[in-house]
């Protein structure tokens, strides 16, 4: 077979590839996540991609979601509309937004949108776990408007707890908080079995003054992916021991894998009642540990765009894993690593630390 020929059927396996992952063409120059030059117009995009959500129009979510991952990716502030439009996922609609938003400053249609009680009433109403753009809707129709109102509904067990605690939980959690949540958990986990290693992750490991929520990873050396049940009974053992010590004092998920609470400090030495706090515990295997570790830390850009340069480089990252993938689009088996500097070797990108992940 000629070189160009074999050139050529390459050339359709890569597309192909491309194809099968959705790799865009505005993401294959990158080489190593960077800031947003644009987050400006990301920022009023990412609230209309939010407000469509809630509203039940997924189309118009996924449509906004897209643009403002190539905006964010794009290596260069967007001087005009035009410059936007020739950007994958950003349509001629889109692109006269962002003209918009560069002349003005802001939008008028998220402007409209924040200024309808009934849009306003979906955004509050849809913070609350358990409530779904179509609850959401259906109440805002019957008039639930507030938070108040929905307490004299019908609520299922999670809406209950998500009521009940929806001021609490929507304040953010100082960093010196953070710290003593971190200071009470860890050393429990570990009195526990001294092998189950700990991290906190998000903001909080990022490096962060404030934090929205506790997000808690957890594994050991024994538990492995092929395992077909938790034997260690790891998150059994760390929630009832920390119930006990009423600090867990609700639930919203109780699982093998995961955990999904409420959680509250004890009270101050004057007696004061703590905030309460969301608190989430994932268990994950050892042998996939470390992209969880990656994924759980963040932040969402970072990722996305860390996820992107993977599939530029044949290979595909999530939560779970990072795994080979072959020109027809067929992806690998894990590639087992021992660090998250051993994943951005492997992509060919210089290790970030977590505190220059908050992009």
């Amino acid at each position: 077979m000629k070189r160009k020929q074999q050139q050529d059927i390459l050339n359709v396996l890569e597309e192909t590839k491309k194809r099968k992952l959705g790799i865009r063409s505005d993401i294959m120059s990158l080489s190593e996540p960077h800031e947003n030059f644009n987050s400006d117009i990301t920022s009023i995009l990412s609230q209309l991609a939010t407000i469509e959500k809630n509203k039940g129009q997924r189309h118009k979510f996924v449509a906004y979601s897209t643009a403002v991952g190539s905006i964010s990716s794009h290596t260069e502030r967007i001087k005009d509309g035009a410059t936007a439009k020739k950007l994958d996922g950003v349509g001629e609609k889109i692109a006269k937004k962002v003209q918009e938003i560069l002349d003005t400053g802001k939008l008028r249609k998220l402007d409209k949108y924040l200024a309808d009680p009934k849009i306003v009433a979906l955004n509050t109403l849809s913070k609350v776990h358990g409530v779904g753009p179509k609850i959401a809707a259906k109440w805002v129709d019957e008039g639930v408007l507030t938070i108040e109102d929905m307490k004299k509904q019908k609520l299922t067990k999670a809406q209950e707890i998500g009521v009940r605690y929806f001021e609490d939980i929507q304040k953010r959690i100082p960093r010196e908080e953070m710290d003593e949540h971190v200071a009470l958990v860890k050393p429990i986990i570990k009195k526990i079995d001294p092998k189950i290693k700990v991290k906190c992750c998000g903001s909080y490991r990022r490096g962060k003054p404030d934090s929205g929520d506790i997000d808690i990873l957890m594994t050991h050396p024994e538990f492995q992916k092929d395992a077909k049940v938790d034997s260690l009974q790891i998150m059994q053992k760390v929630v009832t021991e920390l119930k006990k010590r009423k600090y867990l004092i609700d639930e919203l998920v109780f699982g093998v894998h995961q955990y999904m609470g409420i959680c509250r400090l004890p009270p101050k030495e004057d007696g004061e009642e703590r905030t309460a706090r969301r608190i989430d515990f994932k268990l994950f295997p050892s042998d996939g540990f470390y992209p969880a570790l990656l994924h759980f830390t963040g932040s969402a850009e970072h990722n996305r765009q860390l996820s992107c340069i993977a599939i530029n480089k044949g290979f595909r990252l999530g939560e779970w894993s990072l795994c080979p993938v072959g020109l027809t689009g067929v992806v690998g088996d894990p590639i087992l690593v021992h660090s998250e500097e051993e994943i951005f070797a492997m992509l060919g990108v210089p290790y970030h630390t977590p505190v220059q992940r908050s992009l």
